[in-house]
């Protein structure tokens, strides 16, 4: 039981470290994580349906997200007050209104990535081949068990 005590408290002495570093806390261009993410899918949604400014609405994201639509609006407020975004009505039902990104979004999203890219790479090289492929498998392990955790927490209704 003391092994399995210990590890978790390293565990969570880890990742509260890691937590106030600048790779943990926010990505370059003083975008939050939650805002390139937002800005990533509106982009990868366009690459997909090949047609810009179709944009989503804060209900589909909030289910791409698993998040709740005000959660979606508290992330789309700053960016397009930035001028990454715009909101438009839909074209075929003027009620719904569609989150797009605008030429200045797709800007900020490539030219961060690129950034988050190269500091991804930098922490690649430092780790070597084998420890990096670990943690990316760990990484995705973690994902599983904190989606797990989620549901359970959803099915009991909290």
């Amino acid at each position: 039981m003391w092994e399995a005590e210990a590890r978790a408290g390293e565990l969570l002495r880890a990742f509260f470290r890691l937590r106030n570093h600048k790779l943990a806390t926010k990505p370059p261009d003083g975008i939050r994580p939650g805002e390139m993410l937002m800005l990533a899918e509106l982009a990868e949604q366009e690459n997909e349906a090949r047609v810009p400014g179709q944009g989503l609405t804060v209900s589909e994201l909030g289910a791409i997200f698993g998040t709740s639509p005000s959660s979606v609006t508290q992330h789309v407020n700053p960016l397009e007050k930035a001028g990454y975004l715009i909101r438009r009505p839909d074209e075929k039902d003027r009620r719904v209104v569609r989150v797009c990104l605008t030429d200045a979004g797709r800007e900020k999203m490539r030219s961060t990535q690129k950034k988050m890219l190269e500091e991804a790479g930098r922490l690649a090289a430092f780790l070597g081949p084998e420890d990096t492929d670990h943690l990316i498998r760990i990484l995705y392990r973690v994902k599983a068990y904190t989606d797990r955790l989620n549901e359970t927490q959803k099915a009991k209704g909290r």
